[in-house]
């Protein structure tokens, strides 16, 4: 799959980034053996994993899951490496900045979410926001990430009117709520997904938990599916059958507000080969680097 990315970004005359989720490696040496596999997996797709030499642009988390960065070898890295784990995150975030001939560097980063802890995520998501808003004079910047939770972003619907009645304009969640409806029925794992209340007859209500999906849209981290519009896409539940939440987008894309005119286009890879091949459907984002905002 990346192979045909990296081929597609050729014939395009483009460039490829891509973030790498869940890179496996455990026990005692587990950073070298973690370089190890994404140097690895840069040398079977052709792209590139050093930022300087010898050193892969990977990030180690608490688990055995770990994140990182490959790119094509026509885009140089320029600094700004951060690798944030430790009591920042439970899994890790990795952040390099790239000169990609725009007129400033632009930051890439890969971001792995808490599985369980609704607060943890929405306090992580801070964290993962100041890494790409804060100081005022960063490089604008792209993180792709799995976050865990359903997105907040809003999309504006304009509203009509007729002889017969009508409708305001108004602005709606890009993304549905998975978990609530006809068929939907509360079970235990929806405790690390939603938030839920009971009414004076002891019933049970629940939605889905955006707290952390908020904190990154109203902080100006902006999810590439909404600021596009896009049509909408799940990127989870196909596999393995029986996943309790079933389908949902909780994979995203975020650019800061700069890089959101220079858009051109987004994707889910949805094929035979992605749903057998991993749990979470791979994601791509389209920039023009002559579009950024100053």
């Amino acid at each position: 799959m990346i192979i045909g990315l990296r081929a597609d970004a050729r014939a395009a005359e483009d460039e490829l980034v891509v973030a790498v989720m869940e890179i496996i490696a455990d026990g005692e040496d587990k950073a070298a053996l973690a370089g190890r596999r994404l140097h690895e997996l840069a040398e079977a797709t052709g792209l590139e994993c050093c930022y300087v030499p010898n050193t892969p642009a990977v990030a180690i988390g608490n688990q055995k899951f770990h994140v990182g960065l490959l790119w094509t070898d026509n885009i140089a890295p320029t600094g700004g490496w951060g690798a944030y784990a430790g009591t920042n995150m439970w899994h890790s975030e990795a952040k390099l900045h790239f000169d990609v001939g725009a007129r400033t560097p632009v930051q890439h980063a890969a971001y792995h979410a808490p599985p369980f802890g609704r607060f943890r995520r929405a306090d992580e998501a801070e964290r993962v926001l100041s890494t790409m808003t804060r100081p005022d004079n960063r490089p604008p910047g792209l993180i792709a990430a799995d976050w865990n939770g359903v997105s907040a972003d809003r999309v504006f619907r304009p509203g009509w009117s007729n002889e017969i009645g009508g409708e305001s304009d108004r602005w709606v969640l890009y993304d549905p709520d998975p978990y609530v409806g006809k068929s939907k029925r509360w079970h235990g794992d929806l405790v690390y997904q939603a938030k839920w209340e009971y009414d004076d007859t002891g019933q049970r209500r629940w939605q889905a938990d955006r707290e952390p999906g908020e904190v990154l849209y109203a902080g100006g981290l902006r999810d590439v599916a909404a600021a596009l519009d896009a049509p909408w896409q799940t990127t989870v539940g196909h596999w393995p059958e029986g996943d309790p939440y079933g389908e949902r987008r909780i994979d995203a894309i975020r650019v800061t507000e700069e890089i959101v005119p220079a858009l051109r286009g987004y994707e889910v890879i949805n094929t035979e080969l992605t749903r057998s091949a991993s749990d979470h459907l791979p994601i791509v984002a389209v920039y023009d680097v002559d579009a950024i905002a100053a």
